[in-house]
């Protein structure tokens, strides 16, 4: 998920220590906003005695949803008294529009959640998904890219200047002490699994339940160097507006509370919470279910830590309890608290 603008070095130390370690100001409402679905609490049930509710995935369906599609199959929303729409499709504004009312959640990457709240949107993170940050950066093994320090005067391949791959690599770069003068970037669009196959770039960043694993699927042997494991970023999780979560903290409860028997149950058992996900994923052929397998598998990897096992429930890692996406050395979160 992308995010159409470059965040600056500054901003995004900004927008951390006003997310990850504090309270920030009362956003505004932005304008030309509607009634809250902070609302559909008040909105009249539907036939069955369920309380309709909305979230977007931002996405095509997919199997990284998982846990999604293992709740609504299993019927741990219904068992909420929750009427669940999950919608699927590229949304470049669904944080805009939960803020505004027209969607009660939004399953969202941190770098989203981060911008939104910076730029006075009024959302609220209430159920972090992913416990580490997905993004990794990937090089054939014949590159002896093995560490961050290896990346200095390499050529990274990025989708954009922008969203999760940038920031991931803007913080691996961090965390090595390195600066984008050090590496040349090149902006190669979403080919970066074929750039690094075919030499284009020495490395490139993507998603590690993802182009890593279509390289080892193609037999191209690399190594992978995962953000999570040098640096501490806010990942992916659930949003709602502040209005909803105010007037309807037991709805959000619910929500969760079921998204989460979903996520453990799929924890416990990729391979049936796949053949589950697979109603919700119909045109997938065939002979795409071992690959689709496998990166759920991998998936799975990106939904608990140490701190999270043996259960995991609604309840996202202590923002300040670890370094988190803090560029500027002296911005230690224990400051703030």
């Amino acid at each position: 998920m992308l995010v159409h603008r470059t965040l600056s070095l500054l901003a995004m130390t900004l927008i951390t220590l006003l997310s990850a370690c504090g309270s920030p100001a009362a956003p505004s409402t932005p304008t030309n906003s509607t009634a809250a679905v902070g609302s559909a609490a008040d909105t009249a049930a539907t036939a069955s005695g369920l309380q309709p509710v909305s979230i977007s995935m931002g996405y095509i369906p997919d199997v990284q949803f998982a846990m999604f599609y293992v709740a609504q199959a299993k019927g741990y929303y219904r068992d909420e008294g929750l009427d669940v729409t999950i919608n699927h499709g590229f949304v470049t504004d669904a944080i805009v529009q939960v803020a505004q009312g027209r969607l009660t959640f939004a399953n969202a990457a941190g770098d989203e959640i981060l911008l939104a709240r910076a730029n006075k949107i009024p959302v609220k993170l209430v159920f972090q998904t992913y416990q580490q940050y997905p993004v990794a950066i990937f090089a054939k093994q014949s590159t002896g890219i093995k560490q961050p320090a290896d990346l200095k005067g390499k050529t990274i391949g990025v989708p954009v200047r922008a969203g999760a791959t940038y920031v991931g690599l803007k913080g691996v770069l961090y965390a090595a002490k390195l600066s984008e003068q050090d590496v040349n970037i090149a902006e190669i669009n979403f080919t970066q699994a074929e750039a690094v196959r075919t030499d284009k770039v020495a490395a490139a960043v993507g998603y590690f339940n993802n182009e890593p694993l279509v390289l080892q699927q193609q037999g191209v042997p690399v190594d992978v160097l995962r953000v999570s494991d040098y640096i501490a970023l806010v990942s992916n999780g659930i949003v709602t507006s502040e209005a909803f979560a105010q007037s309807d903290p037991e709805t959000v409860r619910k929500f969760t509370r079921a998204t989460a028997r979903g996520l453990q149950d799929t924890l416990d058992d990729p391979e049936a919470a796949f053949e589950l996900a697979l109603q919700f994923i119909p045109e997938l052929p065939a002979e795409r279910h071992p690959q689709e397998l496998a990166k759920l598998k991998q998936t799975t990897a990106l939904w608990e830590s140490a701190a999270t096992r043996p259960t995991v429930w609604a309840i996202p890692t202590q923002l300040c309890g670890r370094p988190r996406i803090s560029f500027s050395a002296k911005a230690a979160c224990s400051k703030r608290m």
